[in-house]
């Protein structure tokens, strides 16, 4: 029974931290379109319409949020309250190398999603 719930805990821990990765992807390739486009208008030597540059500037901002709520939903992964629930046993061997495989995806993602918001603020 313990096996199980520690099973279905890691896995929805694993799909949330996929979750946010995905978002994150997102989020860094529709910068990358943006810049992109301003290059390419930068090139032809036009200006970006004005309500081109609302909807662009909508856009940073929207992602701006969901990296914000996406930072605060990862912070309340908690791999070792989850798994252990509130037993005062020590963790097995199965259950430590989930929560430290879980606490390395959690590390890489919060540092994918601060490289993007260093992107969006240059």
């Amino acid at each position: 029974m313990a096996n199980s719930k520690t099973l279905w805990t890691s896995a929805a821990a694993t799909l949330s931290l996929v979750i946010l990765g995905g978002a994150s992807y997102y989020l860094w390739k529709e910068d990358q379109q943006i810049d992109e486009h301003y290059k390419l208008m930068k090139l032809a030597g036009t200006s970006v319409p004005e309500k081109e540059w609302k909807t662009i500037e909508f856009k940073l901002s929207m992602s701006n949020e969901m990296l914000l709520r996406l930072m605060e939903r990862l912070d309340a992964i908690r791999p070792l309250a989850d798994i252990m629930d509130e037993d005062d046993r020590e963790p097995t061997k199965y259950e430590k190398e989930i929560i430290a495989e879980i606490k390395q995806k959690k590390r890489r993602i919060i540092s994918k999603i601060e490289r993007d918001f260093k992107r969006l603020d240059t």
